[in-house]
């Protein structure tokens, strides 16, 4: 099941991460095994609509869209939920900026597990390399 919505710049790229743990077992297997977590996202776009998005890495291992996701009232439980604008999730994810940078200066927000979100940059540059600087 696709997890690009239209009006969201970052999610055909959580769609090309969602495709690359579904087409290798084994990354698939160790990323889960590495993290042992589950991460929402709580994006919104520049229109002010927000999506909710879940990494699994705890049991599945791949990204689903959440519809009307609540967190008081949701069946899907997440270890850590990062918060953050569209566009600012599409730059860390192309390693444009920082987490920390974003955290900083209260562009990115977490609540939860601190400790396991502050993996969560890592493992998706693992899994989304960014593309190499020209020179």
């Amino acid at each position: 099941m696709s997890v690009t919505v239209d009006g969201f710049k970052s999610s055909p790229i959580l769609e090309e991460i969602n495709t690359t743990i579904d087409n290798n077992s084994k990354l698939r297997k160790s990323i889960i095994k590495q993290s042992n977590s589950k991460f929402g996202f709580n994006i919104k776009n520049n229109k002010g609509q927000s999506r909710f998005w879940v990494l699994d890495l705890k049991e599945n291992g791949n990204i689903r869209l959440v519809e009307n996701y609540n967190a008081d009232d949701s069946i899907e439980k997440v270890d850590s939920t990062i918060s953050i604008s569209d566009a600012n999730f599409k730059k860390l994810l192309l390693s444009k900026t920082s987490s920390q940078k974003l955290f900083m200066t209260g562009k990115l927000k977490i609540s939860g597990n601190m400790v396991k979100a502050a993996g969560v940059e890592k493992i998706l540059h693992g899994l989304y390399p960014s593309p190499k600087a020209k020179l």
